[in-house]
């Protein structure tokens, strides 16, 4: 399942995360949520979700790039959520 294109899931710790429009984010917005202490960002690849750190986000993204521009089938795409109490969460989905 890729989580960055869902419309609505529960977490381990049981918030109900809502996706925030249709689309992925742009790269503009990708970065920027990256930046943001205060946003949780999730890693999904292959069904396996893990949490990125805010002192590992920027080591994150490089990564990333460095593995589009080497791979034409890599891909990395955002989408945006938000909870009830109006936190915000970034679902990072990893595509190779």
């Amino acid at each position: 399942m890729n989580l960055a294109s869902v419309a609505e899931f529960t977490d381990t710790a049981g918030v109900l995360w809502r996706r925030r429009g249709r689309d992925n984010v742009d790269e503009k917005r990708l970065r920027k949520l990256l930046l943001d202490p205060a946003v949780r960002v999730l890693h999904d690849y292959l069904g396996d979700v893990t949490e990125v750190p805010a002192h590992e986000r920027q080591a994150f993204w490089a990564t990333a790039q460095e593995s589009m521009a080497k791979d034409p089938h890599s891909d990395f795409v955002g989408s945006e959520f938000k909870n009830d109490a109006f936190e915000h969460l970034l679902v990072v989905h990893e595509h190779c």
